[in-house]
């Protein structure tokens, strides 16, 4: 081969030879993709591990006392609700006794109208200037509607550990009564949440303002926190 021949040859390859190199690393954006494989499907063992619901369509959640519910849990019959407290003879009377017969009673009472969504009793024993009270009657009502329902484990304990007498000039009643209420337990679920939860014992500590009003206590004001 002459010489001329091969130094054209040789420039020749020169030329294309990054031409090759570049169409060799063209790719389209589609195939630097990652693409779609088996692995990215739920494998058999996450299926498996999945929580079932039990025989009442109940699924276990993160949290062991609250269960997801497939279904409408039927509420609790009659006989399972909190009976109706009896408004207290010494309320009737304007003293620091049938004050604090009355405290102790409101306790009861909040506790049946969560039962049974009848907060008539409460509404009665409530005056408009409560915001606690407005704030439990509507929470009760729910309970009437059927969207909520409650069950108690056994009545609170509730015991009446002091007193104040309020001065006039602060219009917050004659007087307020120290409340400790052990509530023992309940299960609540709604139907808009399809949630079941069984909440643990507690223990609440409250202030209850009471005023005596066409011959009866009535609450003004009521303060409330969770001691236990």
């Amino acid at each position: 081969m002459s010489n001329l021949k091969i130094l054209l040859l040789f420039v020749v390859s020169m030329i294309l030879s990054p031409i090759l190199v570049a169409c060799a690393n063209d790719t389209t954006p589609s195939e630097q993709a990652p693409q779609a494989t088996s692995d990215n499907k739920p494998s058999e063992t996450e299926t498996k591990n999945k929580p079932a619901a039990d025989e009442n369509g109940l699924i276990p959640t993160d949290d062991p006392n609250v269960f997801k519910a497939t279904k409408i849990v039927p509420r609790p019959p009659e006989s399972d609700q909190y009976p109706k407290p009896e408004y207290p003879a010494l309320g009737n009377e304007n003293n620091l006794n049938g004050a604090k017969a009355v405290a102790v009673y409101v306790e009861d009472l909040v506790t049946y109208a969560y039962s049974t969504g009848d907060t008539t009793d409460l509404e009665l024993v409530c005056s408009t200037r409560s915001s606690w009270c407005a704030d439990n009657i509507e929470g009760a009502k729910k309970v009437a509607k059927g969207s909520i329902w409650y069950r108690f484990n056994k009545a609170p304990t509730v015991t009446a550990t002091g007193y104040l007498e309020v001065p006039k000039e602060h219009n917050q009643g004659e007087y307020s009564i120290r409340i400790e209420t052990q509530i023992w337990g309940y299960t609540y679920f709604s139907t808009t949440k399809m949630e079941l939860a069984k909440y643990a014992s507690k223990k609440l500590l409250r202030h209850i303002n009471l005023s005596f009003l066409n011959g009866r206590w009535v609450i003004v004001s009521v303060d409330s926190e969770r001691i236990e």
